[in-house]
Parts: structure tokens; sequence; C-alpha cells
């Protein structure tokens, strides 16, 4: 999945089960968060981006994260299993 960030702005993904770990590929190129059942992602420069793994109890997301201009990011992503 592509999610787009933007400076300034908090994105929420939201995955259908609990996520219980994460690993971002570039650490300085964006905070991630835990939020309950959701994670927050914020870049922290306007030339971020990085792939992201969300794991969880039943499976793993893939993500590619990229820095866009705030008219076009994405608030609210929710990501759905593909079977």
């Amino acid at each position: 999945a592509k999610v787009k960030t933007a400076i300034g702005v908090a994105t929420i993904i939201q995955v259908p089960d609990t996520p219980t770990s994460l690993v971002v590929g570039n650490q300085d190129a964006f905070k991630v968060e835990f939020l309950e059942t959701a994670i927050t992602v914020k870049p922290l420069s306007s030339s971020a981006k990085s792939n992201l793994y969300i794991y969880t109890d039943y499976r793993r997301f893939d993500v590619q994260l990229v820095t866009v201009q705030e008219p076009f990011a994405d608030y609210v992503v929710y990501l759905e299993s593909v079977n």
C-alpha cells in the first residue's frame, strides 16, 4: 500500500488487527507511533520516503511512505487483508 504523508499532518493507518510491532526502513525520515489499534505517521522532512512493515498477531502489512504537498496527503488510511 502507498500512503501519502505531508509536513504538519499526522496520518493515521488503521489495520484490521491490533498492531504488535513496526519496522521503519528509514527511521530518520518519519515519526511513527502506536495509537491503540492504529499507527500515526508524520514525515520529518519534505522529501521523506521509506518503507514500513506493520505486524499483527495474524499478518504483516507492507507500506510505502511518501511525502507530498498537504492537499494530496492521506489523513486516514484503512488497510485490509488480501486473501
